[in-house]
């Protein structure tokens, strides 16, 4: 494990935690912690760095904003550039820097579910 990064989030009912490691191997890993739930071990490979580089930070996220641009064409039509995120207090990125300048981002979204129903 060369990386790791904290990831707790409030907005539940309960404190939710994530632990995400990244490992020499480009692996990026993704494992939940409840306080009150037996199980903490439930973990999730995000996925791998490109060409497997090595994973040398991690960061998140946890407010994502998005922009809407709205441009006239020639033609005099009117074109939106920008992306729309449903529900965008539950997303949260995880930005991962690894060696050979690779930087790869994941977009998560929190779930509420009760403690016995809860999965990534």
């Amino acid at each position: 494990m060369c990386s790791l990064c904290f990831i707790v989030d409030r907005t539940n009912s309960f404190q939710l935690a994530f632990i995400t490691t990244g490992c020499e191997d480009g692996t990026v890993r993704l494992t939940r912690y409840t306080s009150g739930v037996d199980n903490r071990s439930a973990s999730k490979l995000l996925g791998e760095h490109v060409g497997g580089s090595t994973v040398r930070s991690l960061c998140s996220v946890k407010k994502v904003h998005t922009f809407t641009v709205y441009m006239t064409s020639k033609a005099g039509a009117i074109i939106k550039h920008g992306t729309d995120l449903d529900d965008q207090k539950d997303h949260f990125l995880l930005i991962s820097v690894g060696a050979k300048r690779v930087i790869t981002a994941w977009k998560h979204k929190t779930t509420s579910t009760t403690k016995s129903e809860m999965l990534f």
